[in-house]
């Protein structure tokens, strides 16, 4: 009798189990989890390999063509959330789509770095999107940040601008002083996805001056280090 109490009590509470869970094919739906809905963006480009050389007693660098065989790139808001993810081609194609939606929770107003001047109540991404290649070293797995730069000089010393992925959640114009690092703000930005981007500050000073484009230029080099 016990044993057929406790397999009514099962039954009962698989029941109750199914009848509350969610069947979504999005995980985060399960925590309803507010979404902003965006236009998503396509990159598409070919991978280098930078070479640093030591040799003749300075420093060098240079860029070779991708020599690291098919490998994932990956975009992350953190070490838990990848954004998006595609192959690398073995020879150092790739095309990656970021998405058109994302998670509220990911958002925040940019008067968390002091940006008051906000003309639509904009929110933007609290972090940019890094992306990251897994390569294999020595037979060591080694992740690779990949770098977005143009540089001034084709002896690649120093990339003269650099380039960060974030998210807006609208159109319009955002502007303001960081009251920590003395960075200045000017961005005019589209709904979605944009990149913040900046001269060297090893070339201009210590103060830089952010802008926003929402496209790479067409001399941006995709590359990571050996």
């Amino acid at each position: 009798m016990k044993i057929v109490k406790s397999l009514l009590f099962i039954l009962a509470f698989s029941l109750i189990s199914l009848s509350c869970s969610d069947n979504s094919s999005n995980p985060d739906d399960n925590d309803n989890t507010d979404y902003v809905s965006i236009p998503s963006k396509t990159i598409t480009g070919k991978f280098k390999v930078m070479i640093s050389d030591w040799s003749t007693g300075h420093l060098t660098k240079s860029l070779i063509d991708w020599n690291k065989g098919e490998l994932m790139l990956n975009f992350l808001y953190s070490v838990t959330d990848t954004i998006a993810k595609t192959k690398i081609n073995a020879d150092g194609s790739f095309s990656i789509t970021f998405p058109d939606k994302l998670s509220n929770k990911f958002f925040a107003s940019p008067s968390f770095i002091g940006l008051n001047n906000n003309t639509n109540n904009l929110k933007m991404t609290i972090v940019p999107l890094y992306g990251w290649v897994e390569t294999v070293e020595d037979g060591i797995k080694i992740d690779r940040q990949v770098s977005f730069y143009t540089f001034k000089d084709k002896d690649y010393s120093a990339p003269e601008v650099l380039f960060r992925l974030y998210c807006f959640s609208g159109a319009g114009d955002i502007s303001g002083t960081n009251n920590v690092s003395g960075d200045n703000y000017n961005l005019s930005v589209q709904k979605g996805w944009n990149y913040l981007k900046w001269n060297n500050p090893n070339m201009i000073g210590k103060t830089i001056d952010y802008t926003a484009v929402n496209d790479l230029p067409n001399d941006i080099v995709f590359y990571i280090y050996r």
